[in-house]
């Protein structure tokens, strides 16, 4: 199988096909990857304030690639993955496997000075402290990214047909960190499922909260609610004008 480069493969594939028909600001793997790195490292800089050592610069290289093997598996969101039947499930890992030898072949045994093999295992494992950093990172910019499709009155995340069995949105309390100076294991953070996420909306009327409509409407949004309120100041602080563009002009994506 021959692959473009990466950066290519990362601009063409799209989040949530085949869950999420309607998005206003439909990210692709480039730009989601970019917020990745960035939670990621703030992440990192809560532990190291706990006397937490981690090596910042290896857990950004893991982060800057954590999602190459959907150039061959392509993206299936978490709630997909939670209600794979066990053939699935096999079949998906297998297919995670297999993709590691293909991304080998195609980019070359060295990523920004490390094993590009040893990276991809690791994220596949799941085990080491790095990778479940980065794997939060991931969860919450996937967190961030519905947010800003609430705030701005998209309804697609809260239909009936998709809830509750392909979607958790997940729920994670910085403060944890900072107190603990640890990370939860995946089976330890709180998921809260549509409904949930349906009765903060009701309760506090957030929908239109944001009409987010150009470059200016970024810098006043503040909606006392720290995952997206740190999601969103990441991307004011660090994204060049084209990236931040992608939070206020509207794409579905490419079809």
């Amino acid at each position: 199988m021959i692959l473009e480069d990466r950066e290519t493969e990362l601009r063409k594939i799209y989040r949530y096909r085949g869950f999420s028909e309607d998005m206003f600001f439909r990210p692709n793997l480039e730009i989601h990857t970019k917020r990745v790195v960035l939670m990621a490292e703030y992440i990192c800089k809560i532990l190291q304030k706990q006397g937490v050592r981690v090596d910042i610069k290896y857990i950004k290289t893991l982060a800057s690639m954590h999602d190459d093997d959907e150039f061959i598996t392509w993206d299936f969101v978490s709630g997909r993955k939670l209600n794979f039947s066990p053939e699935e499930k096999q079949e998906y890992e297998q297919n995670c496997k297999n993709a590691i030898d293909i991304l080998v072949e195609n980019y070359g045994d060295e990523y920004m000075w490390h094993s590009y093999r040893d990276l991809l295992e690791d994220n596949n494992t799941w085990a080491s402290l790095e990778y479940k950093i980065v794997d939060l990172a991931d969860k919450l910019d996937a967190h961030g990214e519905v947010c800003h499709e609430i705030y701005n009155g998209n309804k697609e995340f809260l239909k009936e047909n998709i809830h509750p069995h392909h979607w958790a949105i997940p729920v994670y309390d910085f403060t944890y960190i900072r107190v603990t100076g640890r990370i939860k294991q995946l089976e330890e953070v709180t998921w809260a499922r549509i409904d949930l996420m349906k009765e903060r909306i009701d309760s506090q009327d957030i929908f239109w909260k944001f009409r987010v409509a150009s470059r200016e409407d970024i810098w006043k949004i503040q909606a006392a609610y720290e995952i997206y309120d740190t999601w969103i100041q990441l991307q004011r602080d660090n994204f060049s004008q084209g990236d931040l563009e992608k939070l206020y002009i509207r794409s579905n994506g490419s079809t």
